[in-house]
């Protein structure tokens, strides 16, 4: 409801007349609102990093020399294992009987070459190759003589044999052990069905791996050339 004021105010010299406002309605206090916490900029930080070098890849004159350093060490007086072998199982009807013998071989005159494959994984591939001597007790009728004779020797075993290797992160791999049979005949560790040669090219590859192994373990400083 509006009331109307109609009069003259003399003093200030206004005459007029017009609506008189109702008070303003009561407000009940509103509840306080938390405030929100101030939002601070994200600050970025950065870790400097120190720049990463190149890999080269080794050259084929490296290549060459770390091989010749692993053949002047262990690889290449490579020597089996004195060990007791027998013919069982290899000997045929009409042959003798089973045969008992101590031997262990030796490694004379390595000499390698090296040559740059196509391949990633194996960039290069390493043939080394030498003559075996071999000390031996003889064959015997049975085990307790064979194991109780003196060896002799060193006598000379086969004239040509070799090892097949390939470089792969950065480590010299054996793949494979091979011999050249006075015949001619080659015959390989990954394919003979010669029991006898079979046996002598198992112990020159568990020779030279023990060799790659304990380089591998030890790698002691290279000597110089």
């Amino acid at each position: 409801m509006r009331r109307l004021l109609c009069g003259t105010i003399a003093a200030i010299g206004i005459v007029g007349c017009g609506e008189v406002p109702e008070p303003p309605p009561v407000q009940s206090p509103q509840p306080a609102v938390a405030a929100k916490p101030e939002e601070r900029p994200v600050v970025e930080h950065r870790v400097a990093t120190e720049p990463v070098a190149e890999v080269r890849p080794p050259t084929d004159a490296e290549i060459v020399v770390e091989f010749r350093r692993l053949l002047k060490g262990a690889l290449g007086s490579v020597e089996t294992e004195e060990r007791l072998v027998s013919t069982e199982g290899l000997a045929s009807i009409g042959e003798p009987p089973v045969l008992w013998t101590r031997r262990k071989v030796a490694m004379r005159s390595p000499v390698f070459d090296i040559q740059r494959t196509d391949s990633l994984v194996s960039p290069f591939r390493a043939v080394l190759s030498w003559r075996g001597v071999e000390w031996s007790s003889g064959e015997h009728a049975d085990r307790a003589t064979a194991n109780a004779a003196p060896l002799t020797g060193p006598e000379p075993l086969f004239p040509e044999w070799s090892a097949d290797f390939v470089r792969q992160s950065g480590e010299w791999v054996l793949k494979d052990i091979e011999v050249r049979l006075p015949s001619g005949k080659v015959e390989r560790l990954s394919g003979t069905r010669d029991g006898r040669l079979h046996d002598y090219m198992h112990d020159w590859a568990r020779a030279i791996e023990m060799v790659l192994s304990e380089r591998k373990k030890t790698a002691p400083p290279d000597p110089e050339d």
